[in-house]
């Protein structure tokens, strides 16, 4: 467990510095996805944190209908972490969250076959965002 705590801190710390994001990437699919201990500590849940970010994703960067299906996400409450995968609007995603930091990164395998890396942070805003009325450029109607 100890060896666990020092990868996921490693981990930790590489996902909130690295300038490549494909790092903390591989970091964690070469060290800990293989680790059937690690695997095997999973506690399933619903990803209440993660799933609306995926749909935000599909929204903001692929504008598309952002739908996220087939959620399977396991959290590992010991090491603040939650992983898992899903589909965004039909492609494959894998995800992991650390609960601690709120950081967290998704991969979408998009269908060209190419595959996007995504990091992302959670803000608890204090107040709701209000949408504010944007001016009429150049007078148009």
């Amino acid at each position: 467990m100890t060896n666990l705590k020092e990868k996921i801190a490693s981990l930790k710390k590489i996902m909130v510095t690295a300038n490549d994001i494909q790092e903390p990437w591989n970091i964690f699919f070469d060290q800990l996805a293989n680790d059937p201990v690690f695997m095997s500590m999973g506690k399933k849940t619903k990803a209440s944190k993660v799933a609306p970010i995926i749909t935000t994703i599909g929204k903001k960067f692929f504008h598309q209908e952002g739908r996220t299906t087939n959620v399977m996400a396991f959290v590992i409450q010991s090491l603040g972490l939650t992983h898992g995968t899903c589909q965004l609007d039909g492609q494959l995603v894998c995800f992991f969250y650390a609960d601690d930091l709120n950081v967290g990164l998704a991969t979408v395998i998009r269908p060209d076959k190419t595959t996007k890396i995504i990091r992302f942070t959670v803000l608890k805003l204090k107040k709701p965002l209000q949408a504010s009325p944007m001016p009429n450029p150049g007078g148009i109607h």
